[in-house]
């Protein structure tokens, strides 16, 4: 028999931890760019937000090629819908210079709440506040559970990421807990009676 050339590969331990630690690196460069140009666009005159709005199309674009997904959530779409009215309220303005100028950083704002958005929700979100914030997370600090999230979302990004066998059990899984502990609670469910 021939193998089925639409099957999966299967990849060496090796082959996998140097996959999960380029998504780690990518995740952690993409978050940090990011917050090193929202830090040069403040400094930096020559950053204008219309080469900002840029940098973050490309940055966003990255993001997809990692992740095609973008987070969109119920501020965003509003924050969007006042951005569209900016844009619109640019047809009846005297001067478009002007109203240009107050334009690009709401459009800048809705790129960045995206691109944050994305790499929050669909990358490794240690390796993301590592490179927003330039240190790493405490260890005891669960991060992986994000509110707003189903238990079954969580654990699909974390097999997106190869961190599943990080994954704490469930609470009613008796597998994972203690034999005395099992054995206690079994012999409570026993019917009392004559033995």
């Amino acid at each position: 028999m021939s193998a089925n050339p639409f099957a999966a590969p299967e990849y060496s331990a090796m082959q996998r931890w140097a996959n999960s630690l380029f998504n780690l690196f990518a995740s952690f460069a993409i978050a940090a760019i990011t917050s090193i140009l929202l830090i040069m666009s403040i400094l930096l005159e020559a950053l204008n937000p219309a080469r900002l709005g840029a940098l973050l199309i490309v940055l966003i674009g990255l993001h997809l090629l990692k992740r095609p997904r973008l987070f969109f959530c119920r501020e965003l779409g509003l924050y969007a819908l006042f951005a569209g009215y900016m844009v619109v309220s640019l047809l009846w303005t005297n001067d478009v210079v002007l109203g240009t100028n107050s334009v690009l950083p709401t459009l800048d704002c809705v790129l960045i709440m995206i691109l944050v958005g994305s790499l929050a929700t669909y990358h490794n979100l240690r390796a993301v506040l590592g490179g927003m914030l330039g240190k790493k997370p405490p260890p005891d600090v669960e991060l992986h559970t994000l509110p707003g999230r189903g238990h079954h979302q969580n654990r699909e990004a974390l097999q997106d990421d190869g961190r599943a066998e990080h994954q704490r059990p469930e609470p009613h899984d008796r597998r994972h807990m203690p034999a005395r502990a099992a054995q206690r609670r079994h012999q409570r469910q026993r019917p009392r009676g004559k033995a």
